[in-house]
């Protein structure tokens, strides 16, 4: 099963497709951001994230009140606290000190970076645990992918299996999906496609789709 915009991706268990690039998503105004899944769990832009046609299309989140969330939870999703995978293809706009981007409304599951791309987590017993760095290059499109099945995190970039740990995590089932600015702190970072997946994706199946993207943002 494909999507007609991206033939190549896998969409066995997707249930968020958001992609700036294509115009039944997003068609370079407004404040919808449409879910090309089957889920219809359409994104929400909150002040003033802007297209730019550059890289097929793309948004840029660049205020610290520029922010987009969808308004389906992971259990009206079907994403379990032990089957999730997450998918985000971005660019750092600026230095590392001044940005931080969050997946999962920065609680519970998050990709961020400050000096360093990283997966974040708050685990059972409150504790903010940051799982995994990755390199971190402003100016340039980076694709991270992560994946949880209730003990182990996997982390991805640009199409490669990085690193693993172990813990476990607090619930996500009353979150949402989010990109957002956080306090002070802004996105400032240009968005093209968040995905996410009410299953584990395969080091072949996550290969998959960075390779199905790649050669749009020149990787």
């Amino acid at each position: 099963m494909s999507l007609n915009h991206s033939p190549k991706i896998v969409t066995d268990g997707l249930v968020l497709c958001l992609d700036a690039g294509d115009p039944k998503s997003y068609n370079g105004s407004g404040t919808t951001w449409f879910d090309r899944s089957t889920t219809l769990n359409n994104g929400s832009l909150d002040g003033s994230p802007t297209f730019v046609n550059e890289n097929g299309g793309v948004l840029n989140f660049a205020s610290h009140s520029d922010a987009m969330y969808t308004s389906k939870t992971a259990a009206e999703l079907g994403i379990t606290d032990n089957n999730v995978t997450l998918e985000i293809m971005f660019k750092k706009a600026i230095a590392p000190a001044q940005s931080n981007q969050g997946f999962f409304g920065f609680q519970n599951f998050n990709f961020k970076n400050t000096s360093n791309f990283f997966v974040s987590s708050v685990t059972s017993t409150n504790t903010v645990s940051n799982r995994t760095i990755t390199p971190n290059i402003e100016g340039a499109w980076v694709s991270l992918a992560a994946t949880y099945d209730g003990v182990t995190l996997k982390v991805y970039h640009n199409g490669e299996y990085k690193a693993q740990s172990n813990f476990t995590m607090k619930t996500i089932q009353n979150d949402t999906l989010s990109i957002t600015g956080y306090g002070y702190y802004k996105p400032d970072a240009y968005y093209s496609t968040c995905r996410a997946y009410s299953r584990l994706l395969s080091d072949e199946e996550l290969k998959e789709n960075y390779n199905a993207r790649k050669s749009r943002f020149k990787l």
